[in-house]
């Protein structure tokens, strides 16, 4: 199709957008709710012959496309994509070109932010999380797509654009999972909180944290100790706590039922010899 033949201008359908400004509300990216605007401004203009009205029956179908619901500026792109491929060779005119062109870039910035947010996700999830690796995987994939993008014919940018964007959708499902399930074991146990224990046909006692490194047991009026603790977290629901006090070494694996409760094991290293006990605990 000729550019001559086609009777529109920029002015003209800057002017006519306002006309056409609820159109696109199911979109969430303001730069491809402009285009719908400018497309349907421009449809609205080709009534002059059969090749203008064929070109207005091809933007209307791409129209119908962009009213589709959408909440996510992915979704939008899946869109924008489907339209483009509508546009056929009308793509090729200078002023979808332009315009395709502008709502690429907007959507180009749009994903490194989402990269961005989600990278910091990912970084927030503890290591025992599944999910973790597999959606900084995703991310590395979509930033390996973006940097060769923009050496690609514009053509195939979108194309390969929804490549892109459909690894960003999948990095945000894995960490949206993995946030969903972080595991009920502490990072790091918390000073000035107690653990409360009982041994099952055993003493209860209390360990109160002190601080970081230090730690006080009470399991008796007449049975209280202090020493050095460390803890590490082993897994989503798992922990080893070290009780190093004056005459023994605790070895305490917690597996936690939740945040604040669960069973552990314990085996007490004094004078040669182990002891095990077994029981449940509770933090406050």
């Amino acid at each position: 199709m000729k550019t001559r033949k086609l009777h529109w201008s920029l002015s003209l359908v800057t002017a006519a957008m306002l006309l056409f400004a609820n159109r696109s509300h199911a979109l969430v990216t303001s730069y491809l709710i402009d285009a719908s605007n400018t497309l349907a401004a421009v449809r609205a203009t080709l009534t002059n012959n059969a090749e203008e009205v064929r070109a207005a029956a091809t933007i209307g179908r791409v129209l119908k496309d962009l009213s589709k619901p959408s909440t996510t500026v992915i979704t939008d792109y899946n869109l924008f994509t489907s339209a483009a491929l509508k546009l056929g060779p009308l793509i090729s005119q200078p002023t979808f070109f332009l315009l395709g062109s502008n709502v690429f870039q907007g959507f180009t910035n749009d994903a490194m932010l989402i990269a961005a947010t989600t990278s910091a996700r990912v970084a927030a999830l503890n290591d025992f999380v599944r999910a973790k690796k597999q959606a900084s995987n995703q991310l590395a994939s979509a930033l390996a797509i973006f940097n060769r993008i923009s050496t690609l014919d514009a053509k195939v940018q979108i194309l390969v654009g929804r490549q892109l964007m459909a690894k960003l959708a999948a990095a945000i499902r894995l960490v949206t999972a993995g946030e969903l399930n972080p595991g009920f074991a502490l990072n790091s146990m918390v000073p000035g909180h107690n653990l409360n224990y009982s041994v099952t046909r055993g003493p209860a006692g209390i360990i109160y944290f002190n601080n970081d490194v230090q730690y006080t047991q009470t399991e008796s009026v007449t049975n209280v100790e202090a020493g050095t603790y460390t803890y590490a977290r082993d897994g989503l629901h798992s922990a080893d706590l070290v009780l190093n006090g004056p005459d023994s070494t605790n070895t305490v694996q917690l597996k936690y039922r939740s945040s604040t409760n669960g069973t552990f094991t314990a085996r007490n290293r004094q004078d040669g010899r182990t002891e095990s006990r077994r029981g449940t605990f509770t933090l406050d």
